[in-house]
């Protein structure tokens, strides 16, 4: 339960400070990006993929669309994993510090809690923050795909 507590505070913290939120931000904004470039248009032939309106594929049966849409978006999960692990790694760099300012140490070391719980509570805090701004993104680029080319490609998710 106290870990519990501390694992929360450590998020709402980061939601208060608006680091998660500007990581978030970003992410909606490479995901709005995306978003608006990719289409699918209906072809007699197959589907004919678009950016921003103009075709970049010959008509693609369904196995090939599948294929392409599953490229496509492992293309963008490798390079923008590292940015939001970076950018979540230097957000949380702070923490730390933040809970060792006079009278939030005060509260949590009267406490009888061992300081290994702090610690523990604020490193999965900052886990969570991290994680939380992972599965937006996937999530996201997960939705365009089933919406925009109708392949939901389940395997996008690490459990999956």
């Amino acid at each position: 339960m106290k870990r519990r507590s501390i694992v929360l505070h450590t998020f709402r913290e980061r939601a208060s400070r608006e680091t998660l939120l500007v990581l978030a931000a970003i992410s909606t904004l490479i995901l709005a990006g995306i978003a608006l470039a990719v289409a699918a248009q209906a072809d007699p032939l197959g589907t004919v993929v678009t950016v921003f309106g103009k075709p970049i594929s010959a008509p693609l049966t369904a196995e090939t669309l599948n294929d392409g849409v599953r490229q496509f978006q492992a293309s963008f999960v490798g390079p923008l994993f590292f940015g939001i692990v970076l950018f979540g790694v230097l957000a949380g760099a702070g923490l730390l510090p933040s809970v060792l300012e006079k009278g939030i140490a005060d509260v949590y070391f009267s406490k009888p809690i061992p300081r290994w719980y702090l610690l523990a509570g604020t490193f999965f805090g900052a886990v969570l923050a991290i994680a939380a701004n992972t599965l937006w993104f996937f999530g996201g680029l997960w939705l365009i795909g089933g919406v925009k080319f109708g392949v939901w490609n389940a395997g996008l998710f690490p459990a999956a």
